[in-house]
C-alpha cells in the first residue's frame, strides 16, 4: 500500500510539473496544489521520523565510501563515456557557428602559442581570467586551430567533472546517490549546453567540485594533504569564470559551521586549515596582484552586470525581489531566454528532475545537521547569487555553478526512492527497488537528450544567438583569400569571429558604401584579379554594388531557416577598371532623321575617335566623379571650344580657354563621396582639343586622374558632417572632423568615425524623392540619440536602445522633400539606421536611390 501511495505521489509530481510549466503564464492554483500534494506524498515516506538508514559523515566509514568496488567503477566509467559521447556527438555541426566570446578565447590562445605573453587576466571581452586560454592553446597544438578545438576542451572538461562529483556525492550520501547523481549530471541538458561551447563556466564547475570534494574529505580526516589540494583547486578556480569568486564565501560558511559544531577539532587542526588557505593565496597571488593594480579592469564586468548599476537606489529592493523570483522559477517554470545558454525560455530542468529536485532539497534540509547536506545546500544557495544580483535574470550561465548541487538533489531523491521501494522481503521488492530508479534515470536521460539534440538543435532562436553571419564571412574569407582580393564591410571590420575564422595572417580590406567605386590606389593595393565584397544582408548594399558594377555576381547565404546571413558580391579586376571613365555622346549638329549619335567610353573629357572631320557635333560627357578628400576644389578646362562643367547638379565652370593655359571657375566645397558629373560643349570637331582640369584640396593644378571618373551617373546619398564630440547646440559650432556623402543611412560603426574611440555626432542633410504620395512611417534605430526632420518638421527625437526603433509619420506629396538627420553617440555600439513603410508597402531600409545630397557650395 505504501509503495502504491509513493508511486501515486511520484506520478502527481511529474504530471503536475508538466502541466504547471505549460500553464505557468496563465497561472493555475489547482495545478500548483496537485504538484505540492505529490511532493507531500513523496516527502511523507522519504522523510520518515526515524528508523531510516542514512549515510552520515564519519571517519569510520569514509574510507569504504572513497574506495568503490570494481563493478561500481565500471558503472562510473560507463557514465563518463556516456557523458563524453553526449558532449562530442555532432560537435562540428552544433552549436552552429562561432560566438564572439569563443572567438576572443581562440584569438588569445593563438597569441599564447606565439610566445612571450603569459597573462593571468585580460581586459578583452569586458575582462576575464586566462586559465581557460592555456587549455585551448594546448588543444590548438594537438588538434589544430578551429572552433571545434575550442569546444572539445569544454566537452572533455565537462565529462571529467563527473568523476570528482561521483566521489563527492558517494562520500556524503552513499554509492546509490553517487551513481544516480553522476548519471543525472552526465545527461543534464544544462551541463551539456555549457560543455559544448567554448566558455570557461564548465571549467569553473570542475574546479568547484574538486574544491568541495577535498574540503569535505579534509574535514572528515583532518589531513593537511587534503587542505592543500583543496586550497590549490580553489586558487586555480579563481582563474576561471567570474561566478567562481563566490566559492570562497561558501567555504567560509562551511568552516563557520565547523567552528560552531566541532570547534575543538577545528582548533586542533587549525595549522592544516591555515596551510590550505596559504596554498590558495600562493596560487592566486599573480591574479591578486593584477587585481590590486588594475582594480577597475578586474571589476569592470562585475560592475557592468550588477543589478545596482542599472536601477535607482529606491528601486533596488523590488528589482532584487523580482530577480529572486525569476531565478527560483528558472528550474521548473521558465528558464533563460538566451539561445546560447538554453532552449529559450524552457525550464532548466526536465519535468522529472524538476519535481525530484524539490524533494532532494527537502531531504537535504532534514539532514542539514550533517556536513555533506549542509555543504550542498550552502553551495546551491551561494551559487544562486550571481544570477540574483545581476541583470538579465534568469541567467543560466551565471547560475551554472548550481548544476552539481541540483544533480545531487535529483540523484539523492532517486536513491532514497529506490531504498524505500526495496523495503520488504522477497525478490519483487528488490526488482522494483532497482527498476523504478533506473526507469526514472532513463526517463531523465531521454527528456534531456531529446530537448537538446532535437528541440534545442533545431530552434531558430538558438541559431540566431550565435554569430552565424560573421562566422560565414570569416570562413568565406579563408577559402577565398588565395584567389581574390577580399573587401569586408566596415561594420564587420575587426570583429573577433571573422578574424578567428578567417585564420591567422589573412589579409582583407575594409570598405564602406561611401568608398565606392574603387579608385586606382585601392585596386593596386588589392592586387588580385578578382574582387570579393562581403557584407550584411542589407538590400541597399547589394543594389548599390550592382548599380556600380552590373557585371558582378552576387549571392546571398542563408541559415537552415532561410534567414539571410550575409552576401558575397564578386567582380573581376577588368570589370572594375572598365567602369572607369565617362560616356561621351556626340550628336551631329546637322543630324538627319534616324541618324544615331556616336556614343563611346572615354578615359575623361576628350574628343572621341570616330568623328567625321567635316562635321560639327554637340558633345556631352556624363558619369560620376569620385572625391576622396573633403575640401575646396576648382574646375576648369584647357580647350579650343566652349565647355560647361556641372558637378553634383551645380554648374561650376563655363567658358573658353586657350590650349596653352587652363582657366578655373569658382571654388566649390566638396565632401568625400561620389557626385554626378556632366561636361558639355555646343560645338566640337574631330580636330578640337579639350581637357578638364582642376585644382584639388592641396592646391595642385592639373588634369583629373582617370580613376576619379566613373562611367555611370551616380549622385545619390545624403551629406554627412561628422564632429568629434556629442554635444548638439541649436546650430552646430566648431570645425567638423570631416564631411562625406553617405549613400544610405544604415550604420553600425565597428570602426568608429574617429580614433581614438570616443563620443561623436553626425548631421545628414539632403533631399528624399517621394514617388507615391501618401502617409509614410519612418523608423529610426539610434544609439544613443537619433533625430529626424522632414521639410523642417521634427518627426523623431528620442533615445534608442539596441533593437529598438522609434517611429514617426508624415503625409508626403510626390516629389523631393528636404530631409535632415542627427545622431549623438556617447557610448558603445554606435548605430544609426533608417527604415520606412511607404503607402501600401512593407517595412524596409530606406533605399539609397531616393536620397540626393545638396548641390556643392561656392566658397569664393
Amino acid at each position: 500500500m505504501k509503495r502504491a501511495v509513493v508511486l501515486l505521489g511520484l506520478s502527481a509530481v511529474i504530471a503536475g510539473q508538466v502541466v504547471l510549466r505549460s500553464r505557468f503564464a496563465a497561472g493555475g492554483p489547482l495545478i500548483v496544489g496537485m504538484w505540492l500534494i505529490g511532493v507531500g506524498l513523496l516527502a511523507s515516506f522519504a522523510l520518515p521520523a526515524g528508523g531510516a538508514r542514512t549515510w552520515r559523515s564519519g571517519r569510520r566509514d569514509l574510507p569504504r565510501r572513497m574506495r568503490p568496488p570494481a563493478g561500481e567503477l565500471l558503472i562510473l566509467l560507463a557514465i563518463v563515456v556516456i557523458a563524453l559521447g553526449l558532449r562530442l556527438y555532432g560537435l562540428r555541426d552544433f552549436p552552429p557557428g562561432c560566438h564572439i566570446d569563443e572567438a576572443d578565447n581562440g584569438l588569445l590562445a593563438q597569441r599564447l602559442l606565439q610566445g612571450g605573453w603569459f597573462p593571468v587576466y585580460t581586459e578583452v571581452g569586458n575582462g576575464k581570467a586566462t586559465l581557460h586560454f592555456y587549455f585551448i592553446a594546448l588543444a590548438f597544438r594537438l588538434l589544430g586551430v578551429s572552433t571545434w578545438s575550442i569546444r572539445v576542451v569544454s566537452a572533455i572538461v565537462g565529462a571529467l567533472s563527473i568523476i570528482p562529483f561521483y566521489f563527492l556525492a558517494r562520500a556524503g550520501f552513499g554509492p546509490a546517490t553517487g551513481l544516480a547523481a553522476s548519471f543525472v549530471l552526465a545527461v543534464s541538458r544544462w551541463h551539456i549546453t555549457f560543455s559544448r561551447v567554448g566558455y570557461d563556466a564548465v571549467l569553473a564547475i570542475l574546479f568547484a567540485v574538486f574544491v568541495f570534494l577535498f574540503l569535505f574529505v579534509a574535514l572528515e580526516y583532518w589531513k593537511r594533504r587534503d587542505f592543500v589540494l583543496g586550497g590549490a583547486f580553489l586558487g586555480l578556480g579563481l582563474y576561471t569564470y567570474m561566478a567562481f569568486r563566490l566559492i570562497p564565501a561558501a567555504i567560509a560558511g562551511v568552516l563557520l559551521r565547523e567552528a560552531v559544531v566541532e570547534w575543538r577539532r577545528l582548533r586542533a587542526h587549525m595549522p592544516a586549515v591555515v596551510t590550505g588557505a596559504a596554498v590558495a593565496l600562493i596560487v592566486v597571488a599573480p591574479l591578486g596582484l593584477y587585481a590590486a593594480t588594475h582594480w577597475d579592469i578586474f571589476m569592470f564586468r562585475t560592475g557592468q552586470v550588477y543589478l545596482g548599476s542599472h536601477v535607482p537606489g529606491d528601486q533596488f529592493l523590488p528589482a532584487l525581489w523580482e530577480n529572486v523570483k525569476m531565478t527560483l522559477r528558472m528550474f521548473n517554470l521558465r528558464g533563460d531566454g538566451n539561445g546560447r545558454h538554453n532552449l529559450p525560455d524552457a525550464p532548466m530542468l526536465d519535468d522529472i528532475s524538476a519535481g525530484l529536485m524539490l524533494l532532494g532539497v527537502l531531504l537535504l534540509v532534514r539532514r542539514i545537521h550533517e556536513r555533506a547536506a549542509f555543504l550542498f545546500l550552502l553551495w546551491f544557495g551561494v551559487m544562486l547569487l550571481p544570477g540574483i544580483l545581476s541583470i538579465e535574470a534568469p541567467q543560466a550561465l551565471r547560475n551554472s555553478g548550481t548544476i552539481p548541487a541540483l544533480a545531487l538533489c535529483v540523484g539523492l531523491s532517486i536513491a532514497r526512492f529506490g531504498q524505500f521501494m526495496r523495503r520488504g522481503r522477497g525478490s519483487i521488492s528488490r526488482i522494483i527497488g532497482i527498476a523504478v530508479p533506473v526507469a526514472l534515470l532513463l526517463g531523465i536521460a531521454a527528456l534531456n537528450v531529446d530537448a537538446y539534440f532535437r528541440k534545442q538543435a533545431t530552434s531558430p532562436r538558438v541559431w540566431e544567438s550565435f554569430d552565424l553571419g560573421e562566422t560565414g564571412v570569416g570562413r568565406h574569407v579563408k577559402r577565398s583569400i588565395d584567389r581574390a582580393s577580399v573587401f569586408v564591410d566596415a561594420s564587420y571590420w575587426g570583429y573577433p569571429v571573422i578574424r578567428f575564422e578567417a585564420g591567422e595572417g589573412a589579409e582583407y580590406l575594409p570598405f564602406r558604401t561611401a568608398d565606392l567605386p574603387l579608385t586606382q590606389d585601392v585596386i593596386q593595393v588589392a592586387g588580385k584579379e578578382e574582387f570579393l565584397f562581403l557584407f550584411p544582408p542589407v538590400p541597399t548594399y547589394r543594389s548599390l554594388l550592382e548599380a556600380y558594377y552590373p557585371e558582378g555576381r552576387g549571392q546571398e547565404f542563408r541559415d537552415p531557416f532561410e534567414r539571410p546571413l550575409y552576401v558575397a558580391f564578386e567582380v573581376s579586376r577588368d570589370q572594375v577598371i572598365g567602369s572607369q571613365g565617362l560616356v561621351a555622346t556626340c550628336t551631329p549638329r546637322d543630324r538627319s532623321e534616324g541618324e544615331e549619335a556616336l556614343v563611346k567610353r572615354t578615359p575623361g573629357v576628350e574628343i572621341p575617335a570616330g568623328l567625321s572631320a567635316d562635321r560639327e557635333y554637340r558633345g556631352r560627357w556624363e558619369g560620376s566623379i569620385v572625391i576622396r578628400e573633403d575640401g575646396r576644389y576648382a574646375f576648369g578646362a584647357r580647350s579650343t571650344i566652349p565647355v560647361s562643367i556641372t558637378v553634383g547638379g551645380r554648374e561650376v565652370y563655363w567658358g573658353f580657354a586657350s590650349p596653352r593655359g587652363p582657366r578655373l571657375g569658382r571654388g566649390v566645397l566638396l565632401a568625400r563621396g561620389t557626385y554626378s558629373f556632366v561636361a558639355r560643349s555646343p560645338r566640337i570637331g574631330a580636330e578640337d582639343e579639350i581637357e578638364v582640369v582642376w585644382e584639388d584640396v592641396r592646391g595642385d593644378r592639373g588634369g583629373i586622374p582617370v580613376d576619379q571618373f566613373f562611367v555611370r551617373s551616380f549622385g545619390h546619398g545624403l551629406l554627412g558632417t561628422y564632429w568629434q564630440d556629442a554635444s548638439w547646440e541649436e546650430e552646430p559650432e566648431g570645425e567638423p572632423g570631416y564631411r562625406r556623402v553617405d549613400p544610405e543611412i544604415y550604420f553600425y560603426w565597428h570602426i568608429p568615425p574617429f580614433m581614438p574611440r570616443g563620443p561623436f555626432r553626425v548631421e545628414w542633410i539632403g533631399e528624399i524623392d517621394i514617388e507615391r504620395p501618401g502617409e509614410y512611417r519612418f523608423k529610426v534605430e539610434a544609439i544613443d540619440v537619433g533625430q529626424l526632420w522632414i521639410d523642417g518638421e521634427q518627426l523623431l527625437g528620442e533615445a534608442s536602445y539596441p533593437g529598438e526603433r522609434v517611429e514617426g509619420m508624415k503625409e508626403l506629396t510626390a516629389g523631393r522633400h528636404q530631409i535632415r538627420m542627427r545622431l549623438a553617440s556617447v557610448g558603445s555600439y554606435p548605430t544609426m539606421r533608417l527604415w520606412w513603410i511607404p503607402p501600401e508597402g512593407e517595412e524596409s531600409v530606406v533605399p539609397w536611390s531616393v536620397f540626393y545630397p545638396p548641390p556643392p557650395e561656392f566658397v569664393d
